[in-house]
């Protein structure tokens, strides 16, 4: 599921919906640089650890 363009907040609300089911949450962050994000803040609106 993409983030967005800057940070987590371009998660769509659909798509947050869906990271709040999931079971395991991976953030590959190798080949998709995101200036802006904040993993710890992530986790946060996830309500998981990523």
């Amino acid at each position: 599921m993409g983030l967005g363009l800057y940070d987590e907040e371009g998660l769509s609300l659909k798509g947050l919906e869906e990271v709040r089911r999931a079971d395991l949450l991976f953030a590959e962050l190798y080949t998709s640089f995101m200036p802006g994000l904040s993993v710890s803040r992530l986790e946060v609106l996830a309500g998981k650890r990523v």
